[in-house]
């Protein structure tokens, strides 16, 4: 799996899926239409994707729980919204 940072688009979105294709789809279908213009997203290392997952993290101590979640969440081998923009929440 590869790992997808919609940055620059109208709504953040950190995507789990096989190619940026298919990212780019879930993210149409999960977050919001994309805009023309808006590029491509960028892709990330694993390690890169899993400190922007951390990042969310406000405690030392929750750091492991939240470690553990990422690494149950990319097991799945499917695609998946890891982190999506916080006024969609």
């Amino acid at each position: 799996m590869k790992f997808f940072d919609f940055i620059d688009f109208p709504y953040y979105a950190l995507i789990c899926d096989e190619t940026e294709e298919q990212a780019i789809k879930f993210y149409e279908e999960q977050v919001c239409d994309i805009e023309e213009g808006n590029g491509p997203p960028k892709e990330l290392t694993l390690e890169e994707a899993k400190e922007k997952f951390l990042s969310c993290c406000t405690s030392e101590a929750d750091k492991q729980k939240v470690l553990d979640e990422f690494n149950m969440l990319i097991s799945f081998k499917e695609p998946t919204l890891l982190l999506i923009d916080g006024c969609l929440v």
